[in-house]
């Protein structure tokens, strides 16, 4: 008896894990012992002072669980895997009246481990009140519990995320699961800019174009500008003045210490691309020196010798396109109407030269081209990386396609399967893919040499003598 007694407690503890499942809450009515449980019962064990050795019967032996009692400790389990089902009744009849039950040990399903509480039988719900979503079972009750509200819903519970200002939102869900998404600010779920634009681009941004012209910049600023109040070519009147530019006010942001001999002549732009430099030489004056302009203003270091003047930035900055300005304003020493440009170079962005011309000997000037696009794929042909044949496939890359007889781009070809590269080929019994004649065999129905050599011949050793 004992031997079998610790072996069917040692099975019943093997059942136990570390996790924890539902209540179960025992209650003892003279003999019985009752049970309320949210969970089915694998297997229970108790001790006792000797009052339930003789236990039997009940909801324990309805479900076929064998019941083990000695003078302290009292177990019930199966063998075959049945249990007492969740909800509750007598759970097993002590056999005597005991006043009390103590190391309960209650198995649930795969082993997990039930919490048991022995109650008084009082009708005190120790649950003051369940969360969102959720409401009271038994509330007047010691084995009261919480129930999720969708638990009596038609479908039960869907879980999803219940939102309708989210991305995400699903209309059948009853039970949010926290998926909830929600769009960026200023955009709607599918990345769309709901805000508008800024000048900069920015989504729901606050910059805008100042009086200058200027996305988000400071406006007209303070500053001198120096003009030509008598129309010899030198700007020698001094001006301060609150502007977005001296020259916007037909005057310069350099002038003053003219001489009898020197004047500063504006050197004018019309261009449809970004400068990122130039150089041109200038004839009909002596050059002193250039500075000023659209030049000096988008960081460029522009310097003059031999009459040859040179503009271009160390940090890569560059002249902006699609407007006209004053490009560089030149100290020049003679008869500054006679002053002219030539020899020009004007190069854009990555040090591609645009074709530019010079207009009226001061003004320097460059009209993008249509470019060639013989494939109307929108790409220029000079920096096209395939120019499409009409007609031509371009599975395999640029105007290439699959060779006549294969069946990929690598040259491939099917094999007796069909498959493109397979290696399957049809074997000598005319089989895609077989083994052949089968080993022993003489031919593909599995006939063998008969004594004679005849393959599928009928004579025997005797026969051959």
């Amino acid at each position: 008896m004992l031997s079998y007694f610790k072996l069917a407690t040692a099975a019943l503890l093997t059942l136990i894990t570390i996790s924890f499942a539902q209540d179960v809450t025992l209650t003892i009515d003279g003999t019985s012992l009752n049970y309320e449980s949210s969970a089915d019962i694998y297997g229970w064990q108790f001790d006792h002072d000797g009052c339930a050795s003789g236990a039997s019967g009940g909801a324990s032996v309805d479900a076929g669980f064998m019941i083990s009692c000695s003078e302290s400790i009292c177990l019930g389990f199966s063998l075959t895997g049945s249990f007492v089902s969740l909800g509750s009744g007598t759970l097993v009849d002590l056999g005597g009246e005991c006043s009390t039950l103590s190391g309960f040990v209650f198995a649930g399903e795969g082993g997990s481990a039930l919490e048991v509480e022995l109650s008084d039988g009082g009708e005190t719900c120790p649950i003051s009140e369940c969360g969102p979503g959720m409401h009271l079972m038994d509330g007047d009750s010691v084995d009261c519990y919480c129930m999720l509200d969708c638990e009596h819903a038609e479908g039960g519970c869907v879980n999803g995320c219940l939102d309708s200002g989210a991305c995400n939102y699903n209309d059948a869900a009853n039970l949010d699961d926290g998926s909830c998404e929600f769009a960026e600010e200023n955009y709607d779920c599918d990345g769309n800019c709901t805000a508008g634009e800024d000048c900069a681009g920015e989504c729901g941004g606050s910059a805008i174009d100042d009086e200058c012209g200027v996305c988000d910049g400071d406006g007209a600023q303070l500053q001198d500008c120096w003009f030509d109040g008598d129309a010899d070519g030198c700007y020698e009147t001094l001006d301060t003045m609150t502007t977005c530019s001296c020259e916007w006010e037909g005057g310069s942001s350099t002038g003053g210490g003219c001489g009898s001999d020197t004047s500063n002549v504006d050197v004018l732009y019309c261009s449809d691309a970004d400068i990122y430099g130039f150089q041109f030489n200038v004839s009909g004056v002596t050059v002193l020196g250039a500075s000023g302009g659209a030049a000096e203003a988008n960081g460029f270091t522009t310097t003059a010798g031999n009459n040859t003047v040179l503009g271009f930035s160390f940090s890569g900055t560059s002249i902006p396109g699609n407007m006209c300005d004053i490009l560089t304003t030149l100290e020049v020493e003679g008869d500054a109407s006679a002053t002219c440009l030539s020899d020009l170079v004007l190069a854009g962005d990555a040090g591609a030269n645009l074709d530019a011309t010079v207009e009226n000997c001061l003004t320097i000037s460059y009209v993008e081209a249509a470019c060639d696009d013989v494939d109307a794929d929108g790409i220029c042909d000079d920096v096209d990386d395939c120019i499409e044949e009409d007609g031509a496939s371009q599975e395999c890359g640029c105007n290439t396609g699959i060779a006549d007889g294969a069946c990929d781009c690598a040259g491939n070809v099917e094999d007796c399967a069909g498959v493109c590269g397979g290696d399957a080929v049809v074997d000598e019994c005319g089989e895609c893919g077989g083994d052949g004649i089968d080993e022993g065999a003489c031919d593909c129905d599995g006939n063998v040499a008969d004594c004679a050599g005849v393959c599928g011949g009928d004579s025997v050793l005797s026969g051959c003598d």
